[in-house]
């Protein structure tokens, strides 16, 4: 109970950190970056500030026009050819964004934290433009894992302390069409120490638990007259994961994807996905995986997003049907805190879910599973140091319930603290 009250006291902090952060309205938190703007003609840390608040409402014409006008008065500022860059960068304009950087290095007026910027920026989009684009994050950091069983589990409760690392590449190859078609191939490897009892024989334990990803996408654009955002992703992926005593889940699938942007503020997206298990130690049983996923993203005002999704998952045997399933449905929020006048920027998101869960019975087969549901909560923060780190805190808490089997219900409180490194 108490880290019931705990995790709800976590969502109400959360929501007391997103009140002050939103409390200045974007008009008058425009209109003070437009003064002081106005105020400081020469100021490129004005100008970055004015440019950074209209980003952050979608003003990318205004942006650049402010930009552009600051650079005919100031043409040697090397700082703001670099904001410029980096804006043009952002929204595609690749030749425009080379040249701005170039210019900046050119000058050599920028400070050695911004020389270094534009170095990896002048690469990136040397990249983008030969029509190769990509990122490899490195992230290590360190996981407490504090368990709570019921009392009539066979464990004691126990908290676990562990180092953790990810792996993240990607690799986008532009296929140069109207609609920026593109396939992109990608990975992803992590590995941390968790505790389980996969089987529930009651002789479960703490186990390193390695996972792994990898796949290719293409991405298309799929314009209509009703909706032109609309983009489809075909995906193809192989997974591979570990458990307790040597157990490991092998799945080979695929998925499809559609998005689209609506408005300026809205973004809505369906995935379903199909997944072979059958390679999979034989202990599993599942042959084959059909995941589901929908969802909604809003930004309500500046850069502050409310979201909605539901995802799942149903696990069947051939020849038997289902026995396992999982159907989750999450609320959640995402936002920025504050944005240094160095540059790095604090961002955060919280959210809550529930969720509807069957469990294949390992011991008595799937004719017995056991069943029940759990929720979660989260509140992650991340502050961007700089183009290429970030520091992230993560924290979330939840509470698992099983119907026919009690004496397995728990709670679980985990926090992370990490360090991410872009190496391109």
């Amino acid at each position: 109970m108490r880290k019931s009250v705990f995790a709800l006291t976590m969502v109400l902090l959360a929501g007391g950190v997103i009140a002050p952060a939103g409390a200045q309205s974007f008009d008058s938190k425009y209109q003070e970056a437009f003064a002081r703007r106005v105020g400081n003609p020469g100021n490129t840390s004005a100008l970055s500030d004015f440019v950074r608040v209209a980003v952050e409402a979608g003003q990318y014409d205004q942006a650049i026009s402010t930009i552009e006008e600051h650079l005919i008065n100031y043409p040697l500022d090397a700082k703001a050819h670099l904001i410029a860059a980096r804006l043009y960068h952002n929204v595609g304009s690749r030749e425009l964004a080379a040249r701005h950087v170039e210019i900046a290095l050119d000058i050599g007026t920028l400070d050695a934290g911004d020389d270094r910027s534009a170095q990896r920026l002048h690469a990136s989009i040397d990249r983008s433009l030969a029509g190769i684009s990509g990122f490899l994050d490195l992230t290590t950091g360190v996981r407490s894992e504090t368990i709570d069983f019921q009392p009539t589990a066979p464990w004691t409760d126990r908290t676990d302390i562990n180092p953790f690392f990810v792996a993240t590449a990607q690799v986008r190859f532009d296929l140069e069409t109207s609609t920026n078609n593109a396939i992109l191939a990608f990975g992803q490897f992590n590995a941390r120490r968790r505790f389980g009892d996969f089987n529930f024989d009651g002789f479960g334990g703490v186990y390193y638990a390695p996972q792994g990803r990898a796949g290719i996408t293409l991405d298309v654009g799929l314009p209509t007259e009703l909706i032109p955002t609309l983009r489809g992703q075909l995906t193809a992926y192989a997974d591979y994961e570990t458990f307790d005593f040597g157990l490991y889940r092998s799945a080979y699938g695929g998925t499809a994807r559609l998005t689209a942007a609506p408005t300026a503020n809205t973004f809505v997206y369906a995935e379903g996905g199909y997944a072979w298990l059958g390679a999979s130690d034989a202990v599993l049983f599942e042959d084959e995986r059909y995941t589901f996923e929908a969802g909604l993203t809003w930004r309500v005002f500046n850069s502050h997003t409310l979201g909605f999704a539901g995802r799942g998952y149903i696990d069947r045997v051939q020849g038997f049907g289902e026995v396992a399933h999982l159907y989750e449905a999450e609320l959640s929020y995402a936002g920025q805190v504050m944005a240094f006048e160095n540059g790095a920027v604090w961002t955060q998101s919280a959210g809550v879910a529930v969720a509807d869960i069957q469990v294949t019975n390992f011991v008595l087969g799937p004719v017995f599973p056991y069943f029940g549901g759990y929720w979660r909560t989260y509140w992650s923060h991340s502050l961007q140091i700089d183009d290429i780190s970030r520091i992230d805190l993560d924290l979330s808490y939840r509470e698992t319930d099983y119907t026919n089997l009690p004496a397995r219900d728990q709670s679980k409180f985990d926090v992370s603290l990490s360090y991410t490194i872009s190496l391109f």
